[in-house]
């Protein structure tokens, strides 16, 4: 990869994000980290470097404020380098009946999950579509393929992410822009913590480790494939969705989101 070329991770401290991180630092791609905690990108950035001869460059941005995918964009400019590949893996959930849940925790989810990734693909896609090269990776989850009872929102934020980034493949490709959309099943990260869940304990038991979900995912991204499904569950959801009533998929949704 050229100097100036960079691989541009949001959330990318902790995750898939940092396993990502991990595996593009390996191959030899420049990177450029996104995180809200300059602490934990510094912490990152020492380990990445001391493993691998690349560059990175580290900004501390909460992207859940809309004004800051902006300002990264123009920093990123203004330093010449050159977006090759967007991994927006920013984004969090939320595990609450709708009616009790804190509306302003709500919005700053809306906020990030779909507003910012969308500013972004909108403002790095104009790039890669002038030099007719680039791909993007936009991180969703198995819920997208579902209503989501006690994590309504959350699943509705992912459902956009999957049907956005299908409706781009279409637009980029013939610029040469690639187009890829991960759609994990249950992953052991620091979602559960944020999402509040009530049982951690089950979730743990049916999710899979983040960098093996990260090696699935960069390995089928090399492939450009556009959905990327990774575990089981993820897997059959996708696939077992097409034969159920939406109604019924949601009631059996609301089961597990009530345990978990």
């Amino acid at each position: 990869m050229q100097k100036n070329n960079y691989v541009l991770i949001s959330g990318a401290t902790s995750g898939i994000g940092l396993e990502l991180a991990r595996l593009y630092a390996k191959d030899g791609y420049n990177l450029i980290l996104i995180s809200r905690s300059q602490n934990d990108l510094e912490k990152t950035k020492s380990e990445l470097i001391k493993n691998n001869n690349i560059e990175i460059e580290i900004f501390a941005y909460d992207l859940s404020k809309i004004e800051n995918a902006y300002d990264l964009y123009e920093k990123i400019k203004e330093k010449n380098f050159i977006v090759q590949t967007l991994v927006n893996n920013a984004g969090f959930g939320d595990s609450c009946e709708f009616v009790y849940a804190d509306i302003n925790r709500l919005n700053q989810m809306v906020d990030l999950n779909i507003k910012s990734l969308m500013n972004m693909c909108h403002l790095f896609a104009k790039d890669m579509m002038e030099r007719r090269n680039g791909d993007i990776l936009n991180v969703a989850s198995v819920a997208a393929y579902l209503g989501g009872p006690y994590m309504a929102t959350y699943y509705a934020t992912k459902a956009f992410v999957l049907n956005f980034s299908i409706g781009l493949y279409h637009e980029l490709k013939k610029y040469g822009v690639r187009m890829h959309v991960l759609c994990p099943g249950p992953t052991k990260t620091k979602f559960i913590d944020v999402a509040e869940s009530q049982n951690k304990k089950a979730f743990n038991n049916i999710s899979m480790k983040a960098d093996k979900v990260a090696k699935i995912c960069y390995k089928k991204v090399k492939r450009n494939k556009l959905i990327i499904n990774t575990g089981f569950i993820s897997k059959f959801t996708s696939f077992g969705t097409r034969f159920m009533s939406r109604k019924f998929a949601a009631k059996m949704t609301q089961k597990i989101n009530g345990k978990i």
